[in-house]
């Protein structure tokens, strides 16, 4: 919206309709004119544009989270939600607090590509373990059973793991319920006769 070509007045509309919670209570009050606009957004970057803040808010909430229960598909998809959107916003927000690389230099071409390599690495290395951490037991020891030590800090394969077990617990919630609807429908049919 920042750099369209909108009205300063419906650029601000548009930023409050994408706010949620305490981003949005900052800007209780604050009527929606032009003048308002930049104000409002200076606010808010001040606020929450600290890169290193919010990679802390983000480490905070995936070691507060709870490991859902055995069964529990709702909570193992939120889970997983949350994993890969914080892993997406932690992946970007590392980018801005990266150390510029050195000037490259003629002698060692490939040095800056191996540091930005490791620094896209780094994540897999603390947040695999963290997400399997997390995951119920039965689902932990068969992602552990399947892969080998080296692949378990493969956080894409882990997020594919997860994911496909959870598809695979939500068809088998459905297969359950489509039975107990059918067998209401004929029961009602039964009555009705």
């Amino acid at each position: 919206v920042g750099d369209q070509e909108l009205p300063a007045v419906q650029k601000l509309i548009y930023l409050r309709s994408a706010l949620r919670g305490e981003p949005k209570r900052a800007l209780e009050g604050v009527p929606n004119t032009a003048d308002n606009y930049a104000p409002s957004l200076d606010k808010l970057h001040a606020r929450y544009g600290d890169p290193a803040l919010l990679i802390s808010l983000h480490a905070e909430k995936l070691v507060s989270v709870e490991t859902p229960a055995d069964g529990n598909v709702k909570d193992l998809r939120l889970l997983l939600d949350l994993f890969e959107t914080s892993v997406r916003e932690l992946r970007s927000l590392l980018k801005e607090v990266a150390p510029a690389p050195a000037p490259a230099s003629s002698a060692a071409p490939s040095a800056t590509s191996a540091t930005t390599k490791a620094m896209e690495e780094v994540p897999d290395l603390f947040l695999a373990p963290l997400l399997t951490g997390k995951l119920p037991k039965a689902i932990k020891l068969d992602w552990i059973r399947k892969t080998s030590a080296k692949e378990r800090f493969n956080l894409t394969a882990l997020f594919a793991f997860v994911r496909k077990e959870v598809e695979s617990l939500e068809a088998v919630e459905q297969a359950a319920v489509k039975p107990k609807r059918e067998k209401r429908s004929s029961e009602r049919g039964a009555r009705a006769r």
